[in-house]
């Protein structure tokens, strides 16, 4: 009985195998050899011959064959379709330079196209050479005048609208495939059994359209009607007291409020007319971006509408067949994924939007308490207010109808009769409840109802904050005749499947195992006295030793014993000349390197015993069928992510060696100091230690090198957390490309069990690493924080006069961004992969779901696998604008706080000696 149940087990394995093979790439079955392989081999090549392949024939013979009536195209006229109902709208905005298509005006989506030699393109084209004169101009003017946040408001209009501009080009060159998916996706919607809503999707998006561009023609004629009364009032009134004779004409209506401009241009009748006509077109495309999220909002809501009335419908009825809601879910399906392509299309431009709305919101609120000259003035500033906020809700919520309705039907799924249930039932359930069915911006958060009440907080934060900064220039109120414009001029408007039996397998090179993709990363950073690890560079896991009596070991316990002694000089200088803000910078420096030297330590230790676990699940990797799942080259990525950090870093920590080298030269030459130049430089450099240890010629090079040291984690520490994200990443993805591999083909349980018994084994993996560098993860993020707050803070000072210290500070701020952006987007791939997972089981067919299946969607539904700092958060795409609010917040508080002058730089050098 046992030997029948082996048998039959082998059998089902084989089939799986054979079933999966079908689905490998043909390209990498080349060269197998061995009697397994040539079976492997053999599949491919079966799939490679299609079924319905004309065999040969002999001479005379003939075959009937039956005729395939093709089938009628749909007639697109007619059909409630979502490119009818937008085409009108496009079109009006293809006049303005934006969404450069062809053939919009036609019913049949096949019929668009994209094309780089255009009329469309073209005017797109013009319009951004156009509008970057007057961006040039602008900024030429700012940094001539000073920057201040109400005169930076027209740059930041300009750029935004030519991001806009540009994502918009982008995304139209993705169009036409889109929007035929599009189509394709919603057909069955314009179909019996869905009902037509009483308003249909033209007549909603449509109304929507018009809505938003009749308030926004009326806020743009409300500026130029306040503009215009303001300047002829200014010259009835400006002209007897100076003794002028200016008259009311459009060349001074022009030169008065379009001064910058002119900088760059000579006036003329002309050149005024491109100025207004630019100025119309940035404001149009400024709203068409909330209008265009408007439209595909309602868009994909229509059809999730639709879905719920069906499904509620039923609830009537006694007995529903399966294959009904089978159908249902399908189409559900269907329209997640349209969505999640959407998405990936859009998100660019939703999180621009964002961001815009923000930040004009946060600007009007400003002004709201400023004093104007006349009502005129008041009307325009109080409705492009209430405008600009209706604008913002109104957006929000339309997006947010899409998660609304995607679980619309959820209560009348869970009041189906026991009768009626069944398993496409539990799926439906299972995929509304735990899925995110919303757009998003880059991933970074999704437009849902809780994000409006997030966004308000937020807003409310940052002006209360913002009305204690602008507090004096309040208080000075209208100090003289100038034309007050709230806004700008700019801101017009505003295998072990292959076979359980099999022991014969396909390793893949050994380079593609993590250890052996860190190995010589890891070998430079014990140069630093990081990682005392033996046999760090070993071709094999098992020769990896950790050993307290090693060389290593020694290097990194002399260098850290050198450095905490350092670290005791500097708490006696600060201890003497009192803590600032300033040199604070430096104690969290040492603390925080000390500290990732030691967890370093600490992490080497544990390091071969994590190394073995991780060798056992890349094994299962380097096996057919994942070694054909290739694209996510890990050891590529960790060598350029390695190179990109540490030369930067490199060239950081040299910047900052020039300063010190020009600033102790200047010192020694100002002051008249007889001493040599390199001892200026020891002194400038290490005033703890020149208190305690006179300079020697010796000194400053072995300081120099401790100064490497204990530099050297702070960037490393980010490169070793991309490094595991990108390491466990690689895995997900191979998993991920396995199951999408068998695309809405039904497997076999045991290809379901083992999928899952991988993921678990990477499950695993993840909770023994993040235990390992959880303490690193909270230490490099909360340092990252610090010092962008300081580095900040710092930017609104007087940072200097001299050229190479205002591009070492720039240079440095920029580094440290670029880095914690890096890190949070790459550690969170794991996150990222994972749900894409999540995503592939929904189209799992229903005969070949499982309880297998239903086990591993629950898994992939309510476990999160991220890496995190010690609990206090996970390292996800969300994490980002997270950090970004709070580093904000916090920077707009302490600097009203903090004495700012303590912090300019010196440009005498002896009146304090």
């Amino acid at each position: 009985m046992h030997s029948q149940n082996l048998k039959l087990r082998r059998l089902l394995s084989k089939r799986a195998s054979v079933l999966e093979l079908k689905h490998l790439p043909v390209q990498n079955a080349v060269g197998m050899k061995s009697e397994s392989e040539a079976e492997a081999e053999y599949a491919v090549h079966d799939v490679q011959m299609p079924e319905y392949l004309t065999p040969k024939t002999l001479d005379g013979e003939t075959f009937d064959f039956n005729v395939i009536k093709t089938k009628a195209q749909p007639d697109y006229a007619n059909l409630d379709t979502f490119h009818r109902a937008v085409c009108p709208i496009m079109l009006l905005a293809q006049c303005f330079a934006v969404m450069p298509l062809r053939n919009v005006r036609q019913a049949n989506p096949r019929r668009i196209r994209f094309a780089v030699r255009s009329l469309q393109m073209l005017c797109t084209l013009t319009f951004l050479i156009a509008s970057s004169i007057l961006s040039l101009s602008t900024l030429k003017h700012l940094l001539k005048i000073g920057v201040n946040a109400k005169n930076f408001v027209g740059l930041i209009f300009f750029g935004c609208v030519q991001v806009a501009c540009v994502l918009f080009i982008v995304l139209a060159h993705r169009w036409p495939r889109l929007i035929r998916f599009w189509t394709r996706t919603e057909l069955p919607f314009t179909q019996i059994p869905y009902d037509i809503p009483k308003r249909n999707l033209s007549q909603r998006v449509q109304l929507s359209a018009i809505i938003i561009i009749a308030l926004s023609l009326g806020e743009h004629a409300f500026y130029l009607i306040s503009a215009v009364l303001s300047f002829k009032r200014r010259i009835e009134i400006c002209s007897p007291k100076h003794n002028t004779t200016a008259v009311v004409s459009f060349e001074n209506y022009i030169k008065q409020n379009y001064d910058y401009v002119f900088q760059i241009l000579p006036y003329s009748p002309f050149i005024g007319a491109y100025i207004l006509l630019v100025n119309v077109t940035c404001t149009f495309i400024w709203n068409y971006m909330d209008l265009f999220i408007m439209m595909i909002s309602k868009g994909i809501a229509y059809r999730f509408e639709q879905i719920t009335a069906r499904i509620s419908k039923l609830e009537l009825e006694e007995s529903v067949p399966e294959s009904t809601f089978l159908e249902i879910r399908e189409h559900y399906v269907n329209m997640c994924e349209l969505l999640e392509n959407v998405d990936d299309h859009l998100s660019g431009i939703i999180l621009l939007s964002s961001m815009n709305n923000l930040y004009f919101v946060c600007f009007q609120l400003l002004n709201i308490f400023n004093q104007l000259r006349w009502p005129i003035n008041y009307i325009y500033f109080w409705y492009s207010l209430l405008y600009l906020v209706g604008r913002t809700a109104f957006v929000f919520l339309t997006a947010a109808t899409i998660n609304d309705e995607s679980k619309g039907a959820l209560g009348v799924l869970r009041r189906v009769s026991s009768r009626a249930w069944c398993v496409e039932i539990e799926r439906l359930i299972f995929q509304m409840s735990t899925q995110t069915v919303a757009l998003s911006g880059m991933k970074f958060y999704f437009l849902t109802r809780r994000l409006l009440f997030g966004m308000a907080g937020t807003i409310v934060t940052y002006e209360l904050v913002l009305l204690q900064f602008d507090e004096p220039n309040r208080a000075k109120g209208l100090t003289s005749f100038t034309l007050r414009l709230i806004r700008h001029t700019a801101v017009s408007m505003s295998c072990r499947a292959l076979s359980l039996s099999r022991q014969s397998h396909f390793n893949m090179p050994q380079s593609e195992t993590f250890h052996r993709a860190v190995s010589k990363v890891l070998f430079i950073s014990q140069i630093f006295a990081l990682f005392p690890v033996s046999n760090v560079g070993a071709r094999h896991v098992q020769d990896l030793r950790y050993r307290w009596l090693s060389a290593r070991t020694f290097y990194s316990g002399l260098i850290l014993a050198l450095n905490l002694c350092e670290f005791g000089t500097v708490l006696n200088y600060v201890n003497n000349v009192a803590i600032t803000f300033h040199n604070s910078s430096l104690l969290s420096l040492f603390v925080v390197c000390l500290l990732e030297h030691i967890f370093f330590w600490r992490l080497a230790i544990s390091w071969p015993k994590i190394m073995s676990s991780w060798q056992r699940v890349d094994e299962l990797f380097l096996k057919v069928p994942y070694r054909y799942y290739n694209e996510y080259k890990m050891k590529w990525r960790i060598n350029v992510v390695f190179s990109f950090v540490m030369i930067s870093a490199l060239v950081e920590h040299f910047l900052l060696l020039i300063i010190s080298f020009h600033l102790s030269d200047l010192e020694r030459t100002q002051c008249k100091i007889n001493e040599s130049f390199f001892e200026s430089i020891y002194k400038w450099e290490r005033p703890h230690l020149f208190m305690i240890l006179p300079y020697h010629a010796w000194l400053l090079p072995l300081f120099e090198w401790l100064n490497l040291t204990i530099a050297y984690p702070r960037s490393f520490t980010d490169c070793f957390i991309m490094f595991v994200g990108i390491g466990l990443a690689k895995r997900f993805h191979q998993l991920h490309s396995r199951i999408a591999a068998v695309h809405l083909k039904a497997m076999p349980a045991i290809f379901w069990t083992e999928v899952r018994q991988h993921y678990l084994e990477l499950k695993r993996l993840v909770r023994l690493v993040n235990a390992a560098i959880a303490p690193l993860v909270l230490l490099a993020f909360g340092n990252n924080m610090f010092f962008i707050c300081f580095q900040l803070f710092n930017s609104f000072s007087n940072i200097g006069v001299d050229f190479i210290v205002v591009l070492a500070f720039w240079y440095s701020l920029t580094f440290a961004v670029l880095r914690t952006m890096l890190t949070i987007f790459i550690a969170s791939s794991i996150n990222v992969f994972e749900k894409k997972i999540s995503t592939a089981l929904r189209d799992v067919p229903s005969r070949s779901w499982s309880i297998e299946v239903q086990r591993f969607s629950e898994q992939l539904g309510n476990d999160m696998t991220a890496l995190s700092g010690e609990g206090f958060f996970f390292i996800r795409r969300q994490l980002f604008l997270a950090m970004a609010t709070t580093i904000i917040t916090y920077e707009l508080m302490i600097s009203d706080v903090i004495n700012k002058g303590a912090i300019r730089q010196r440009t005498s050098y002896c009146k304090d000696n």
